[in-house]
């Protein structure tokens, strides 16, 4: 079954949930936010040029909004139920549907910051063969930072459905590309956060 197959058989079903974490798959609305958080409490956006792959409903730009940040927001996803229903809580916003890993979108557009949050959870069969490949498009497509989160192997309450990564693992697989990596590791007992810079 083909990466966009298994997404759509994951999270197309769950629009029928009423709260956007539940719909994302996050455990709840808090936790998101935790997430989220993590990013904005160690990074400065203001007045980025801001990729976000993976961008789901929009909920990273609203976090942005609530907290006043001037953010140059784009947001990609996979799936059209994503993008249509984001363009609809933010119609001035940019939202494309497109599968970045198969296509040349935004490689000569040059963001600031290059992020995602979620695209790695879900237990593919090939995760670290996705992971690099897409880090591999994230240094193409930012001039200076690619953020992303995974989910923690200390987690206690792990399911097959999902795939779980050791930080310093990560660290390994990714060192060499980049001139500088920040984990940050205390938000959530599953989560972590990784800031790489160029």
């Amino acid at each position: 079954m083909s990466h966009y197959k298994k997404l759509q058989q994951h999270y197309v079903p769950r629009f029928d949930k009423n709260e956007n974490a539940a719909i994302l798959d996050w455990e709840n609305k808090s936790a998101q936010f935790l997430r989220f958080k993590a990013v904005t409490d160690n990074l400065s956006l203001d007045n980025k040029r801001f990729l976000d792959v993976g961008s789901g409903l929009g909920d990273f730009l609203t976090h942005c909004e609530n907290l006043k940040i001037s953010i140059e927001y784009t947001g990609v996803d996979i799936l059209d139920e994503m993008t249509e229903s984001a363009k609809a809580k933010h119609p001035d916003t940019t939202f494309v549907t497109a599968d970045i890993f198969k296509s040349n979108i935004f490689e000569d557009t040059g963001f600031d910051v290059v992020y995602t949050s979620g695209i790695f959870n879900l237990n593919l069969k090939n995760n670290h063969i996705f992971f690099m490949q897409a880090i591999e498009k994230f240094i193409r497509i930012s001039n200076d930072i690619v953020v992303f989160n995974l989910l923690h192997e200390r987690s206690t309450a792990k399911e097959d459905k999902y795939f779980y990564n050791d930080p310093e693992s990560i660290r390994d697989l990714i060192k060499s590309k980049f001139s500088d990596i920040r984990i940050i590791d205390d938000y959530l007992e599953n989560d972590f956060t990784v800031i790489c810079r160029k």
